[in-house]
């Protein structure tokens, strides 16, 4: 399966998003940014994978669901693309934790970021990400390159 398919397989059948966020947050109360360098109990990890544009570096998930949850993990990034794009038009390299819990993501936090309001959009188009039934911690870092002028 390539790398697109296992988006669509991912955003599709998984239900991976059901919306998106845009735009930075009126609240600038930064997340927590304790993300951890890697995760102890982490069962798949990926040290580089991009999928639909969205490259994911240092990439792992801890939890239920196995491989299929993991690209779908990767599935519910991907959707949340232009709305982490949307938050900074500079270049930037956000730290990410997050856990989903049936389909709700809570524990978001941000790292790799100063700017309050930036690190807050980020964690706000990642707690937008939703999977149906499967339970997962994960990390990764997410390079973005600067937004041409």
């Amino acid at each position: 399966m390539n790398h697109f398919s296992v988006a669509v397989f991912a955003v599709f059948t998984l239900g991976a998003c059901k919306g998106g966020g845009g735009g930075s947050s009126t609240s600038v109360a930064p997340p927590p940014s304790n993300v951890p360098a890697k995760l102890e109990n982490a069962s798949l990890t990926s040290e580089s994978m991009t999928v639909n544009g969205l490259k994911a570096e240092a990439f792992q998930c801890a939890g239920g669901g196995g491989f299929t949850a993991f690209f779908g993990e990767m599935g519910g990034l991907v959707t949340q693309r232009a709305a982490i794009r949307a938050c900074s038009k500079d270049a930037i390299k956000p730290r990410v934790h997050w856990t989903i819990k049936k389909g709700v993501v809570s524990d978001v936090r941000v790292a790799g970021i100063s700017d309050a309001k930036t690190a807050r959009c980020v964690a706000d188009a990642i707690g937008k990400i939703t999977l149906a039934d499967f339970d997962a911690t994960c990390i990764a870092t997410l390079p973005l390159d600067a937004v041409a002028k």
